[in-house]
């Protein structure tokens, strides 16, 4: 809860609001929206059932998703992962499998932000360094992906860890873990397209190079599970990376918290309509009657 305290500080002492909300196109915060809804969040629902071992249907994982991303709002700390992997439980089953499926995709989203930093290094965005963090991630990952087996029998006097790092390393098999790249890898490339969006009609300067900055310190920002919506870590990326491009603090903490807000918010609508969907269901099913056999019926 420190980083949103930081925040409200932050917001509290604020003289203006440096960016002039009402002036903002509302065509530009509608396209954002649409291309949050309609193309990065479906890439991140491709690519989290490309590390489950039996996907359901698409719409089932995008409504699921964005019921653990309404759950990360209201308690944080990882909620969403364990929520949206348990909803898949309710009709498919076997929920260590696609917990570790879950994990399995986090670790592989890891990766790729190594590559994202990489490619930031080459734009001269952040220092050198990242590269080497970038090889020691990839090199851990190779070594768990080639020997990480070798550790469940170790694991094996607690079976619900083992059968969670079993399904771990199944859903890290290379084919997969290249498919989980490649979808973060290209979920982030839409995302640097709304950056990008949202620098113009906010009136900051354009640039790719500042766009895969705040990409990559929003990320690790917000790697290590935090408060409710990341509110807190996700501005204190933002405001690292564009004061590190010569834009006043006030003003960055002024599109950091906007553009968080036109992100999440119609997301929480969109989980909050999949769960009541989903309760109205299940109270239609536990209201239906019990079907009648056809043995009884004849005596």
């Amino acid at each position: 809860m420190v980083p949103a305290a930081l925040l409200a500080i932050a917001v509290v002492r604020l003289d203006s609001w440096e960016i002039p909300v009402g002036m903002v196109p509302i065509w530009a915060v509608a396209l954002i929206v649409v291309l949050n809804l309609g193309l990065y969040l479906p890439v991140r629902a491709i690519r989290w059932g490309s590390a489950l071992e039996r996907p359901p249907p698409f719409a089932q994982l995008y409504l699921a998703q964005a019921e653990g991303l309404l759950a990360g709002a209201a308690v944080g700390f990882g909620a969403q992962d364990v929520v949206r992997a348990a909803r898949l439980r309710e009709t498919r089953g076997g929920l260590a499998a696609d917990l570790g499926a879950t994990i399995a995709e986090r670790i592989g989203e890891f990766l790729a932000l190594g590559l994202l930093a990489t490619l930031a290094a080459l734009f001269g965005e952040v220092h050198l360094w990242v590269v080497g963090a970038s090889a020691l991630m990839l090199g851990v990952y190779a070594w768990m992906i080639l020997r990480g087996a070798r550790l469940l029998p170790v694991l094996s006097r607690w079976p619900r860890l083992a059968e969670l790092s079993a399904a771990v390393l199944r859903s890290s098999r290379p084919r997969v873990a290249v498919r989980v790249v490649a979808l973060s890898l290209a979920g982030w490339g839409i995302e640097s397209g709304i950056l990008l969006l949202a620098f113009h009609a906010f009136g900051l300067p354009v640039s790719l190079g500042a766009a895969l900055l705040v990409l990559v310190s929003i990320n690790l920002a917000i790697a290590i599970p935090g408060p409710p919506a990341h509110f807190g870590t996700f501005e204190a990326g933002v405001v690292f990376s564009l004061s590190l491009r010569g834009i006043p603090v006030a003003q960055a903490l002024a599109f950091a918290l906007s553009y968080h807000v036109i992100l999440a918010v119609p997301v929480w609508v969109v989980g909050a309509a999949a769960f009541l969907l989903r309760r109205r269901s299940s109270d239609r099913a536990a209201e239906a009657p019990a079907p009648s056999h056809p043995e009884s019926a004849s005596r």
